[in-house]
């Protein structure tokens, strides 16, 4: 979503979509459920004028749908811990050998 921000802010300082995205960017910043009906209307007119930002849009509003799996839960997105195979002994730890010896 950030970059999708970055993307439709760069846009907005185009000399093609200065006019057409003044205080328009959280059209295409929000979900398609959560516009109304005229609001999409006015998003899909904005994006027939620029269908670079229109694909980009589409892009993002299918990667929540792709994302959900089954390494998606009900909670979101839990990263895994790696654990090791066996705990870190300090007599093998070539770190702890090198340091604790004397001169």
């Amino acid at each position: 979503m950030k970059a999708f921000r970055k993307i439709v802010s760069n846009w907005a300082h185009k000399k093609e979509g200065m006019i057409l995205l003044h205080r328009k960017q959280h059209l295409f910043l929000r979900a398609k459920e959560d516009l109304r009906e005229d609001q999409a209307q006015e998003r899909a007119m904005i994006g027939a004028r620029l269908p670079e930002l229109e694909e980009a849009w589409q892009l993002k509003e299918a990667l929540p749908f792709a994302a959900e799996g089954p390494c998606m839960n009900a909670g979101g997105w839990k990263p895994r811990r790696r654990q090791a195979e066996k705990p870190l002994d300090r007599k093998s730890c070539v770190w702890y050998s090198c340091s604790n010896k004397a001169p």
